[in-house]
């Protein structure tokens, strides 16, 4: 049983409300859709990269430890069309991986897809803010520090910040102390795997979505090794046993 489950649905429901809303209003900009990077074939990469990214944590190497590649590739997304299409594009993946995992449990699967749109939403209009380039304009230079800083900061305080939010709702009997440990666990993989998202950005601007595509195939092979490794290790410990 939740600790308050009737608290925590309203939490959910209003999260995905405001995702939802900001969702139609980043749509309803003038410049939603400018993207020059934003042909079919790109988003239908991105799309496929960011559920394949949800659906493959990576081994840390200690233990079963894993840390996903999705905050680096919504990064990546907003970097090359802006808060409108990366923000469909995080949505539409979400509802992916949700069919894939028959939407269960369902609360926290909207709750997912309620952070998300916010995150990636009020993350990208952050970045516009501070001066940010998006698309073949990226550059790396000393002027776009402060943007991408700026993106770094909205879209992981309203990711962890909400899942925080959540998971004292949701969680029974949760203590004081247990939010510093689910934000020790989450957010330095979050904090490692950015910078992957801004090389993922300029990789597409230089090469193009083709380049960005040969990403797939590591991900899906690291998803695979890894997936066996767990069911080896798990026989192994049962034959020990």
């Amino acid at each position: 049983m939740n600790q308050d489950p009737k608290r925590y649905q309203m939490l959910v429901g209003a999260t995905f409300a405001a995702g939802a809303g900001l969702l139609l209003t980043l749509t309803q900009r003038p410049d939603a859709f400018d993207s020059p990077v934003g042909s079919g074939s790109s988003l239908a990469i991105w799309m496929t990269l960011i559920c394949v990214g949800a659906m493959s944590p990576l081994p840390l190497g200690r233990g079963s430890a894993t840390v996903s590649v999705t905050a680096a590739l919504d990064f990546a997304a907003i970097l090359l069309f802006g808060p409108a299409i990366a923000c469909w594009v995080a949505t539409l993946s979400r509802i992916v991986l949700s069919m894939v995992e028959g939407w269960n449990p369902l609360l926290p699967g909207i709750a997912r897809l309620g952070r998300s749109m916010l995150a990636v939403g009020l993350g990208g209009l952050a970045y516009l803010a501070l001066g940010g380039h998006v698309g073949n304009e990226l550059t790396l230079s000393l002027g776009q520090m402060t943007p991408l800083i700026g993106l770094c900061a909205v879209y992981l305080g309203v990711q962890h910040g909400l899942g925080l939010l959540e998971f004292r709702h949701r969680s029974p009997r949760t203590e004081d102390g247990d939010w510093k440990k689910v934000l020790k666990l989450s957010l330095p993989g979050d904090l490692i795997v950015l910078p992957f998202g801004l090389l993922l950005a300029w990789t597409q601007t230089l090469v193009g979505p083709v380049g960005v595509a040969l990403f797939l195939v590591p991900l899906l092979l690291a998803r695979y090794f890894f997936k066996h490794w767990l069911e080896t290790r798990k026989s192994l410990v049962g034959i020990l046993r």
